[in-house]
């Protein structure tokens, strides 16, 4: 599309059409329509996540939990649970106090029906927190217009039964009934009694109607059929006092049936949480009567478009915005960003990359670790100068492409070149960087050299001799091979039966038997594969050991890790099941794809794709952070609380690379929506007018916190790789 001469790179609409009734992998399922969609999962049998869309508005995702540690252990979505003797039970595993562990707890049978959007899940174990095993659950969830229905056989020895289902706590106000008065729901901090109460615990009665009077999150209208509703709401003392918001259904029944109906509010818009700033986008209005809409406090004209649906058309400036509509049944508000323009915004970004590294003797040139946002002094992270940082080169090249300015390719030269004169070379010319370097320029960290790290740096190289072969330098021929000598040292990494050790020593490679397990993290094998078909060219010998090293250690992750990728995926520093580990399992898929041409892999790719890109954050108070992966153990290393959704580092990079490596291949569209909304919300809030770019945010209802005085250089990674692919494509 073009816009004034400008390339527009936002996808026209919320990407809810992409999701739709399937299974994805070998653990997890969509149950979908038009206005509803469920994601189920296999591995911890519950609802994991509830979409809304369609007559709603845009695309929003309703489930929440502030303890972000409990979404690992299952905790988080809509879990039944029962009581003997005083224990409770869960349907998975519970692994306490343990980060990054996702146990498989697959139920004996699972019967999946396409046409009537409906699960069973037969014969799924339960366990305490002490991990005694008790009793089996049959869990069947139905989705029905509006309505998801969740029916739950106990065992036996069931005393009492619990339903628990966590929401995105936006919604205020509560009734027990359709008739009765609404009432506040109070996410108080202070008792009756003067002392401190996380949260009050209130009994309902058989049906509760959740409301949010601002008009973001549809009403919620859960039925549970003769048990008790308790409505549970207040802060998270652990997590900045975080707004949480709980419903418990609870009875003493060996059968448990809830339905959570879902109901359009008066008014409900439909507006893409990114658009492009200064281009005409439509908004819809879904009302039953002629609203007054308010553009940031400005009337703008509406129009019928059919019985219950109004237009608009909105132009907006750079920044952010909201839409505020009116009517007597009631208000709707909605805030979106505006992204100016692409090419200004990366060239300024490249600038000031180029002016971050390190001047002294003992780092002269290395990428430093982190930098200070105001006056752009390189920095050291907990003493260190971590290769991690190299993922800022894209962006460099990026803008020696747009402005034509040979000068930082030469930059990013100088900087890669830097890490190579630092790294140990083998007698045979393969080389190995250490994970970093301290402040003498010494290594550091040298038990954990990681396979990853070389891809960091091999990206890096290959970036460059994109670079330096666009201005016809023959340097580029002196990165590709430093780019080769580093793959070819994961040869000697790789294990016997074809894995690989989360972390190495440095340089004598020897595992790291305490580190976080087995396995990688990073898209490095994207980097890998596309050094490998440059390589076919020019040694064919070394293209064919690169290819054939990434497919030993692709079988491994699919056919000898336990449990298998495809129910559980994520190792090393990953976790589990996060969308960081998903976008690496579509790449890995992607590559067995293109090696054996079976196309269950090209499937599983999309599949995988879109299990990352789903469970990105997708809140409707949000917009910024549309498709961007959450995190909550980032808290931890900038002294906040730690299990907050947090936003920040390398994650949108992950996705990106990814999505990109998908469309390039498979002509996936999706893989390209997705990384192009990862890269607006960059765009969108998060660089500073001197091409700094903020980095840890946490934000969450009644909680935020963004760091003002420092960054780290890896947040140029994602908007690098995606400003490079803005700038080569076909114009």
């Amino acid at each position: 599309m073009e816009n004034g001469g400008r390339k527009d790179f936002l996808p026209s609409t919320d990407l809810s059409e992409f999701l739709k009734t399937e299974k994805l992998g070998e653990s997890w399922y969509v149950l979908s329509n038009e206005d509803v969609s469920v994601l189920v999962d296999t591995v911890k049998p519950r609802i994991f996540m509830v979409y809304v869309h369609g007559q709603f508005g845009t695309l929003q995702q309703l489930i929440y939990h502030p303890n972000g540690y409990e979404r690992e252990m299952g905790m988080w979505g809509i879990v039944p649970t029962y009581y003997v003797d005083g224990e409770k039970f869960f349907p998975f595993l519970h692994v306490k106090h343990v980060k990054g562990i996702y146990l498989d707890n697959p139920p004996e049978k699972v019967v999946f029906d396409r046409r009537q959007n409906r699960i069973k899940m037969v014969g799924v174990k339960c366990f305490s927190e002490e991990k005694r095993k008790l009793g089996n659950i049959t869990m069947e969830i139905l989705l029905n217009n509006n309505k998801i229905k969740l029916v739950v056989d106990y065992p036996k020895e069931a005393e009492r039964t619990e339903v628990s289902s966590v929401w995105y706590p936006l919604y205020n106000k509560y009734r027990q009934n359709d008739i009765s008065e609404w009432r506040d729901i109070e996410y108080f901090q202070e008792g009756f009694m003067g002392h401190y109460e996380p949260y009050f615990e209130k009994m309902v009665d058989k049906n509760i109607n959740l409301f949010d009077k601002y008009g973001r999150v549809p009403q919620i209208r859960i039925s549970s059929f003769g048990k008790s509703c308790y409505l549970k709401s207040g802060t998270d003392p652990h997590r900045g006092n975080v707004f949480n918001l709980q419903i418990l259904i609870k009875g003493d029944n060996k059968r448990d049936k809830v339905i959570f109906e879902f109901l359009p509010n008066p008014i409900s818009i439909r507006v893409n949480p990114l658009i492009t700033a200064g281009k005409s986008e439509r908004v819809e209005i879904y009302s039953k009567e002629k609203p007054k809409v308010y553009l940031d406090e400005q009337v703008i004209s509406v129009t019928k478009e059919k019985e219950g649906v109004y237009k608009t058309k909105i132009i907006a400036r750079k920044g952010k915005h909201i839409l505020f509509v009116r009517t007597t049944q009631g208000v709707s508000c909605r805030k979106f960003y505006a992204v100016g323009e692409v090419e200004p915004s990366l060239v300024k970004m490249g600038k000031t990359a180029v002016k971050l590294p390190w001047k002294t003797m003992s780092l002269n040139n290395i990428v430093p670790s982190m930098y200070t946002l105001d006056s752009l002094e390189p920095r050291l992270r907990i003493g260190v100068s971590f290769i991690h940082a190299y993922r800022i080169i894209p962006v460099i090249i990026t803008t020696a492409l747009i402005s034509k300015d040979k000068s930082y390719v030469n930059r990013a030269f100088e900087c890669v070149e830097a890490v190579v004169k630092k790294s140990h070379q083998f007698d045979n010319g393969d080389l190995l960087t250490p994970i970093g370097w301290d402040s003498e320029g010494k290594p550091a960290l040298t038990n954990a050299s990681r396979p990853s790290d070389l891809g960091i740096i091999i990206r890096a190289l290959l970036y460059t001799y994109y670079g330096l072969r666009y201005f016809k330098d023959n340097r580029a021929k002196k990165c590709l091979d430093y780019a080769s000598r580093y793959a070819h040292t994961l040869l000697r990494m790789q294990n016997s039966d074809g894995g690989f050790n989360c972390r190495n020593t440095y340089p004598d490679l020897k595992g790291v038997p305490k580190a976080e397990g087995r396995g990688t993290v990073n898209n490095w094998i994207i980097q890998v594969w596309e050094l490998a078909n440059i390589y076919e060219g020019v040694n064919s010998v070394r293209a064919n050991e690169l290819k054939q090293m990434c497919i030993r250690y692709i079988d491994w992750y699919f056919f000898k890790r336990k449990p298998n990728a495809l129910r559980v995926c994520g190792s090393g520093e990953n976790a589990p099941n996060h969308t960081d580990a998903l976008a690496n399992l579509s790449a890995f898929a992607l590559v067995k794809y293109l090696s054996s041409g079976e196309e269950i892999y090209k499937q599983y790719a999309e599949q995988a794709f879109k299990m990352a890109a789903f469970t990105c954050m997708h809140f409707i108070d949000q917009p910024e952070h549309s498709f961007f992966p959450a995190l909550y153990k980032l808290g931890q290393f900038y002294n906040q609380p730690d299990g907050v959704l947090s936003y920040g580092g390398m994650h949108d990079l992950e996705i990106i690379e990814a999505g990109l490596f998908l469309k390039k291949y498979l002509n996936f569209d999706f893989g390209e929506y997705v990384a192009s909304y990862n890269f607006g919300d960059r765009l969108a809030a998060y660089i500073k007018d001197n091409g700094a770019i903020y980095g840890f945010v946490a934000k969450a209802p009644n909680y935020y916190y963004r760091r003002e005085d420092a960054a780290e250089t890896l947040d140029y990674g994602g908007v690098g790789i995606y400003g490079y692919y803005y700038v080569t494509r076909k114009r």
